[in-house]
């Protein structure tokens, strides 16, 4: 007889794993603030993990996840091709100016994040970023997107946006703040977040065009203590701005 694992389970274990992934190390205490799973079911959980290869339990009572998670996404041939040509770009970028680069694709009225370099930087300040969902109208790459897409895309997203009615997208202002913001995002051709989210840290970014329409973009994140973002502006958008553009080609080199 076979032993069917109730669905709330399998939520849970999804909660878990990927509350897990965004840390490189986790207590129990950590995950049940995170994620508001009661303890004892976190420790089962993770007891669990375990004995799948999927978690392993570090000094101090701290839990990480193995390489055994990467596996489970071994079958996943969906990549944009966006995300194909901008991968080696990106980590180019990362090991010269040593800061995170990261790729996102629009996705139901946002960016999300499908590629990052977060491995390859000392300096990195989320530990696992890919797959994050980025407003278009606070986050700095979601702001490059949608400042340079055509006028009709532009205005779709805006009513899809409007009609969500999030707390962070509203963090961006009255819908005649975000015309402003816009505008001056393609007068100068990049976007910085909105300074109220997240100010301990900052993200410059820049779109990615395919035949002069806005597919994506590339953002850099910066610790905000380190340099305020007219120093980052002058120090890494000339190399930001030749990265899209060396994405772009390659773009139109895969047709």
């Amino acid at each position: 007889m076979k032993c069917e694992i109730p669905v709330s389970v399998v939520r849970r274990t999804v909660i878990l794993l990927r509350a897990l992934n965004r840390h490189a190390l986790s207590t129990p205490e950590q995950l049940h603030q995170e994620t508001g799973l009661p303890k004892a079911t976190i420790s089962r959980m993770l007891q669990a993990l375990q004995q799948e290869g999927l978690v392993v339990k570090a000094r101090y009572g701290s839990y990480y996840v193995t390489a055994g998670v990467v596996m489970l996404a071994s079958g996943f041939r969906g990549e944009p091709k966006l995300v194909q040509a901008a991968k080696p770009v990106a980590d180019a970028l990362t090991r010269e100016i040593r800061w995170p680069v990261a790729v996102g694709v629009p996705d139901q009225g946002e960016l999300v994040v499908r590629y990052a370099t977060t491995s390859l930087s000392p300096l990195t300040f989320f530990h696992a970023p890919v797959g994050m969902r980025l407003s278009l109208v606070s986050h700095a790459m979601g702001r490059a997107y949608l400042a340079h897409c055509t006028a009709t895309e532009r205005s779709l997203l805006l009513h899809l946006v409007g009609s969500a009615s999030r707390e962070i997208d509203l963090l961006a202002g009255d819908a005649q703040a975000v015309s402003t913001t816009l505008r001056e995002v393609r007068r100068k051709g990049f976007a910085l977040r909105y300074t109220g989210l997240r100010p301990e840290s900052s993200t410059i970014a820049v779109p990615v065009l395919e035949s002069r329409r806005a597919i994506g973009a590339l953002g850099l994140t910066w610790f905000t203590s380190v340099m305020k973002p007219g120093v980052a502006e002058q120090k890494f958008l000339p190399a930001l701005k030749d990265a899209a553009r060396e994405v772009s080609r390659r773009l139109k080199h895969q047709e």
